[in-house]
């Protein structure tokens, strides 16, 4: 058996001979603004755009509506904050190519979002498909977050109620007919602004990031040599 001074001798040879890394820390000297790495995927921005258009372009599509708190009335309680909601949104095929892409609405007159944008119109809408929650992909382990989704940014504007535009509609959302004769809805569309914050999935497996608002619209358009 070795004697216990042998043992303490041996063990303080091992720890003087080993090499130790000092733990990292920021290099002082490093410019914070520097651009991180980007990761190679999959997509590009205009594929992103693409995935994007089809998803809003589907029959019907659950979004979440988001607006500014206006100050006055039952939402001065949180003033300034973002207020969401899940809401009905759908593309009016009856209108120009050129706004062809913008998401519209029905929403109560007297409600939340059409007091907020009296105060302030700028709004955003998180889209999915339709079958984000039900979806099974037993092939995919990653889950839902491995799915699209984006990001719009814009103004929210009343449209007129014309028979037109209630008929464009009811083809996308049969259900709501009763909406407009039981209860004050008014329609209004989201005037899209700026770049488009697109989530393919994972990072390194699809595009992550910024769609500038000029290959959104290209590929909104299907202008295909916009890249």
């Amino acid at each position: 058996m070795m004697h216990p001074t042998t043992l303490l001798l041996q063990v303080l040879l091992l720890f003087s001979t080993t090499t130790f890394s000092a733990p990292l820390v920021p290099n002082q000297n490093q410019n914070v603004n520097q651009k991180p790495l980007e990761i190679d995927t999959l997509e590009s921005a205009t594929d992103a755009a693409r995935i994007a258009i089809s998803l809003l372009s589907e029959s019907l599509v659950i979004g979440e509506l988001a607006t500014i708190a206006s100050p006055t009335g039952s939402t001065n309680k949180v003033k300034g904050h973002p207020i969401a909601t899940l809401e009905s949104i759908w593309v009016n095929n009856c209108q120009d190519a050129s706004q062809n892409k913008d998401p519209w609405l029905a929403l109560v007159s007297w409600g939340v979002h059409a007091t907020n944008i009296k105060h302030d119109n700028k709004v955003s809408v998180h889209i999915r498909d339709k079958y984000f929650y039900t979806r099974v992909n037993h092939d995919d382990e990653r889950g839902l977050l491995n799915h699209p989704r984006f990001t719009l940014f814009g103004r929210l504007e009343e449209q007129e109620s014309t028979r037109e535009n209630v008929a464009c509609m009811l083809e996308k959302h049969p259900g709501a007919e009763e909406w407009f004769t039981s209860h004050s809805f008014k329609l209004f569309k989201v005037v899209t602004e700026g770049p488009v914050y697109f989530l393919g999935g994972y990072g390194g497996l699809h595009y992550v990031g910024w769609v500038p608002e000029d290959v959104y619209r290209g590929v909104a358009l299907g202008i295909s040599s916009v890249e």
